[in-house]
C-alpha cells in the first residue's frame, strides 16, 4: 500500500490547520505550530517555516510504503538517485531523485 502525504511548508500554520478541518480533514494528534498531521484517506502535512523561508508556500510529495526496501531496489534499477536517511522518531527515510523529480519516500 502507498499513501500519499504532501508536506505543506509555511509561516501561517494555524490558517492551514483551520483549513483541513473545515475541508473534513482530522487532527492525527494535537497540532502544534511546528508540524502536525491531518487524515482524510490520505494524510496533509502542515510544517512551520519562518516567513520569507524559501520553502513558505511550497509543499513536498512524501509516500508511505509498506516496503521501503522494495521501493528502493526499484528506484535504483531505474536509474534513479538514492539517498538514505534516519530521521529520530520517523525511521528510515530514502530520497529519490531522477531528472525534475524529487520524493521522499518512508515506511
Amino acid at each position: 500500500m502507498i499513501t500519499v502525504q504532501p508536506i505543506h511548508y509555511t509561516s501561517d500554520p494555524d490558517a492551514w490547520h483551520r483549513f483541513a478541518e473545515t475541508i473534513g480533514f482530522r487532527a492525527a494528534f494535537p497540532p502544534v505550530a511546528s508540524w502536525s498531521e491531518f487524515d482524510a484517506g490520505g494524510i496533509l502535512a502542515i510544517h512551520h517555516v519562518v516567513a520569507g523561508d524559501p520553502l513558505d508556500g511550497t509543499t513536498d510529495i512524501h509516500l508511505l510504503v509498506s516496503d521501503l526496501d522494495s521501493v528502493e531496489g526499484a528506484a535504483v534499477t531505474a536509474g534513479a538517485r538514492v539517498d538514505a536517511t534516519t530521521l529520530e522518531n520517523v525511521g528510515r527515510i530514502l530520497t529519490v531523485t531522477s531528472g525534475e523529480l524529487r520524493v521522499t519516500v518512508s515506511s
